[in-house]
């Protein structure tokens, strides 16, 4: 059994004041009522994150540190108020990595909202979001100020930077919005500029918005070091025998940029991408759309930096037969997943994705009929013939929508698609083997 008052090593891990060089962030969830079995489920949870460990337990609480990054969490529940608080400690200094304080925050957070739509969906839960100038005062037993979720929301939306503690404009009360809600803006995400894409037509409609086909900027890799030296070192043992080290290399010899052709090749290229925009306008689900968004972003990264995540939506269909690769989009870097190149703030909340040109599977087998159809109605579809869907197609998306799956499961935690059909595998024109990716419309 937990004890029901704090231990009292929970000081030597959770300093009633913030220490010199610390930096904190907070998120608190309030109930209408004292909500059944959430912080024994939210507990459990909690020992399932990845590379945590937990420190100290006692029966309202929790503190928990991260094993791979220097940072420390602290959760309590208030039966009082009905109320749990989420509170996130790091160094100053890892700031500048803000995958790190935003991947334990995030962990955090989507745990109880995880926890909220499984068992307590139909509860009206406010969330609020904690001053960070309010910890950085240091002041003792001092009651933080705490944002609305909303009001953050709409900064980010309106592309604002810094917002105020307490709604006093002052400099000294200044909050930049990143260290504030760093998952409200993305702030480990990889963000692309609005002047790097270029929106070319609507191409289908999603559950969060638009879709649309665009074309994305993006630089040129650059070759790494050793694959020019190697190069230069084959090239000398061409001429003059074998390879030699040269101590007096010149270093811009070396350099990937001065080792580029002579032709003025282009920096940049440009890749054909879908865009799936979030449309906020609905007030009274708007809350709940930019979660589910949000979710889905962070899904397609996953939980280490390295992993990359996708949401796809194209609603060009196309026939014909056995070239054709499915993509039932999902979350991460894996040949049965479609690519997630990155997220846009401004103007609008957007996730940039791989373009699968073919569009879905439920396109592919109820086409729309042609005007020349006798009795033809906007938006009537007929069925493919079986010509064009022979066994062998259906065997081969079949097989690469289980690969897909499997990895997912595969996964540390495994990750539930909860909604797979044939609107969220999308198909691409491609040499076989046909490949697919998971979607979540």
């Amino acid at each position: 059994m937990l004890p029901v008052e704090p231990p009292d090593d929970v000081q030597d891990h959770w300093p009633p004041v913030l220490p010199a060089d610390w930096f904190e962030f907070g998120r608190k969830y309030t109930f209408p009522f004292m909500p059944h079995g959430f912080f024994g489920r939210m507990l459990v949870r909690c020992l399932h994150l990845i590379e945590t460990t937990g420190l100290v337990f006692w029966r309202s609480g929790l503190i928990l540190k991260s094993q791979q990054l220097e940072q420390v969490a602290n959760l309590q529940f208030d039966p009082e108020t009905y109320s749990l608080l989420i509170r996130v400690r790091i160094p100053t200094p890892n700031l500048v990595r803000m995958s790190g304080p935003a991947m334990l925050l995030r962990q955090l957070i989507e745990a109880v909202e995880t926890l909220l739509d499984c068992y307590y969906h139909r509860v009206s839960v406010t969330r609020l979001v904690m001053c960070s100038h309010c910890a950085q005062l240091r002041v003792p037993n001092l009651v933080p100020f705490f944002f609305t979720y909303s009001e953050c929301l709409d900064l980010a939306e309106a592309g604002g930077a810094y917002c105020f503690c307490q709604h006093i404009r002052s400099p000294s009360r200044c909050v930049r919005i990143d260290l504030l809600a760093p998952d409200i803006v993305f702030a480990d995400l990889s963000v692309i500029n609005e002047s790097d894409l270029t929106i070319q037509h609507v191409i289908g409609q999603g559950g969060f918005g638009q879709i649309f086909q665009a074309v994305l900027r993006r630089p040129k890799r650059k070759r790494k070091i050793r694959d020019i030296i190697r190069e230069k070192l084959n090239l000398r043992s061409r001429k003059s025998g074998p390879p030699r080290e040269d101590p007096d290399t010149d270093e811009d010899e070396l350099d990937p940029e001065s080792s580029t052709d002579a032709t003025n090749e282009p920096q940049f290229i440009e890749l054909p991408v879908a865009v799936k925009e979030l449309k906020t306008s609905d007030v009274g689900s708007r809350e709940n759309k930019f979660r589910d968004f949000q979710t889905e972003a962070y899904i397609m990264r996953y939980l280490t930096p390295h992993h990359c995540v996708t949401h796809i939506i194209d609603a060009t269909t196309s026939p014909q037969c056995l070239c054709l690769c499915v993509c039932v989009c999902s979350c991460l870097n894996h040949p049965n997943l479609v690519k997630l190149h990155g997220i846009m703030i401004k103007p609008r909340f957007r996730l940039v994705i791989e373009l699968v040109v073919r569009g879905d599977l439920s396109n592919l087998l109820h086409p729309p009929l042609g005007r020349q159809v006798s009795g033809w109605l906007p938006g009537t579809r007929g069925t493919i013939s079986k010509e064009d869907f022979p066994w062998r197609l259906r065997l081969l998306i079949a097989l690469d929508v289980a690969r897909g799956m499997r990895y997912l499961a595969s996964l540390n935690p495994p990750i539930v698609h909860r909604d797979l059909r044939s609107p969220n595998i999308f198909v691409r024109h491609s040499p076989p083997p046909v490949v697919s990716a998971l979607t979540d419309r």
